[in-house]
């Protein structure tokens, strides 16, 4: 299923323009790992997630898009971040781990090491997004990334109600539960459905709490307060649409 694309075409940026985005690629290209290609999720803290892949792929493409870095860079930060993905080690054997060791790919449970930390389709789902976008924009890399994902258990990550879930360690196992989290959950089911999946509104979304900002309600996903990353990623990604397509 195609993501929809709202943009124009190429606009050359301003010189401020570029000077910020070659500030923001420098952050990607000082902080990707050597040793497994991929960028810690904060900067010194040796551990990377689905989601901070995600961002990883779109700042490459943006990069490449911006004309800030040449081929060979972008074909090398590509291929080293699908290299990691095709074979980084899955949670309970079934999804990609919420974290991920930088210094040599494997699972952990920050701060230790080794530790299997379980997964979450909301912490996937922008992956899923930006590993569509990636094989759209430049089909030469579509076999790599449809291989990569096909490892994934996606069956387990979306029940019968089209709900997203999770599975977290637990004293008997794993436990694989509906997986919320602060309005998160409205912008991974587009990975979801990038891909062929049927996803349902978040259950915040089909009549759950709410919070009153200027006038407008937003969906809670849980008590935490709202955050509104997702949302501006919504927008800003997905010209304000739910993940059937019906205008937010």
């Amino acid at each position: 299923i195609p993501v929809a694309e709202h943009t124009t075409g190429y606009i050359s940026p301003s010189p401020t323009e570029e000077a910020r985005g070659r500030a923001a690629w420098a952050y990607f290209r000082a902080s990707r790992s050597g040793q497994t290609g991929v960028v810690e999720a904060i900067s010194g803290a040796g551990f990377t997630t689905p989601a901070a892949i995600g961002d990883q792929i779109a700042a490459t493409i943006a990069a490449d898009r911006l004309r800030i870095i040449d081929q060979r860079e972008f074909d090398d930060t590509i291929s080293a971040t699908l290299s990691f993905l095709a074979a980084m080690p899955l949670s309970n054997g079934e999804m990609p781990a919420r974290f991920y060791s930088t210094r040599d790919g494997g699972l952990m449970d920050p701060p230790t090491a080794g530790s299997d930390p379980g997964w979450s389709a909301v912490e996937a789902g922008r992956l899923l997004v930006w590993l569509r976008i990636l094989a759209q924009r430049y089909p030469v890399y579509e076999p790599f990334v449809t291989k990569a994902v096909s490892r994934w258990q996606t069956c387990r990550a979306i029940d019968e109600a089209g709900h997203l879930r999770r599975a977290l360690p637990g004293a008997q196992g794993f436990v694989n539960s509906v997986d919320g989290g602060t309005g998160y959950a409205a912008y991974a089911a587009q990975g979801f459905r990038a891909w062929g999946e049927t996803v349902s509104a978040p259950l915040a979304e089909a009549g759950g709490a709410t919070v009153s900002v200027e006038g407008d309600e937003f969906a809670l996903a849980g008590p935490e307060p709202l955050h509104s990353v997702p949302l501006g990623l919504i927008a800003i990604e997905f010209g304000w649409k739910t993940p059937q397509g019906a205008s937010l």
